[in-house]
């Protein structure tokens, strides 16, 4: 079955009118695609990166065809339609971030090389997965784990392995995002961002997710009474199953999915 979304990019963010601000102005970052540097450098507007539609759109493998005040871009079953945004000379602009986004790319930050990192990393094709269950083992507060961790496994694409990676801190979620996109490109790596520690192996068609955080960043603490203590997300894919476990003291809560 194929996976479709159609995205309509409508952030306060995205529509920018007027001239944006030329590389010197403030310092551009580079883009990285699948572990390769771009050529191509981006104008920058309030900290976001912008590049020329047709540019934005042969970086990302798109088509794009402009209606009315949007811009219309198709990559493979994604659709996006973003918002136009001009500069001086009356030229198409689209932001890098939301619209590689929204055309099925992991979107990251490197802070230390100021580069913007998208990858592909889609590895069930045209696979959809299906949530096949969901259950969580934690004594009196079994009733609110399983809610939680259901919560949870509904965020998860295993066709998007860091979509595994739970997060509530925006800079953090960038540079995890990026750091474990090159690792998925590498085939393996290990590293930290904030209070959470990563680690991404891939062997052939398997690829395991390792996620270490605080339990504050992930659950309810307070409320389930687990402040101070440590959680673990595995996640292991393979090419037609995928499961999920998560371990928090003696709590684990376990969740499989079937392409």
């Amino acid at each position: 079955m194929r996976r479709e979304r159609i995205a309509a990019i409508l952030a306060a963010g995205c529509l920018l009118t007027g001239v944006l601000a030329p590389a010197g102005a403030e310092q551009a970052p580079s883009i990285q695609v699948d572990g390769v540097v771009a050529q191509v450098v981006p104008a920058l507007r309030q900290g976001r990166a912008y590049l020329p539609q047709e540019a934005l759109a042969s970086l990302l493998g798109a088509r794009a065809e402009r209606q009315g005040e949007q811009v219309l871009l198709v990559r493979d079953d994604w659709e996006a339609a973003v918002p136009v945004v001009y500069d001086g000379d009356g030229g198409v602009w689209l932001p890098v971030r939301a619209t590689a986004s929204a055309l099925g790319y992991e979107v990251g930050w490197d802070r230390e090389a100021r580069r913007v990192i998208l990858a592909d990393l889609a590895q069930a094709g045209e696979k959809k997965w299906s949530l096949a269950a969901v259950e969580a083992q934690a004594g009196l507060f079994s009733s609110a784990a399983t809610q939680w961790a259901e919560e949870l496994a509904s965020a998860v694409d295993p066709g998007r392995p860091l979509s595994a990676i739970p997060l509530t801190d925006g800079e953090t979620a960038a540079e995890l995002v990026a750091k474990g996109s090159q690792a998925l490109v590498e085939g393996e790596g290990s590293f930290r961002a904030g209070e959470t520690d990563v680690t991404v192996l891939r062997e052939g068609e398997e690829t395991t997710l390792t996620v270490t955080l605080t339990a504050e960043e992930l659950l309810p603490a307070r409320r389930l009474g687990v402040t101070g203590q440590v959680v673990t997300v595995t996640l292991k894919v393979d090419s037609d199953s995928a499961d999920a476990l998560v371990t928090l003291g003696e709590w684990r809560a376990t969740a499989r999915w079937t392409a």
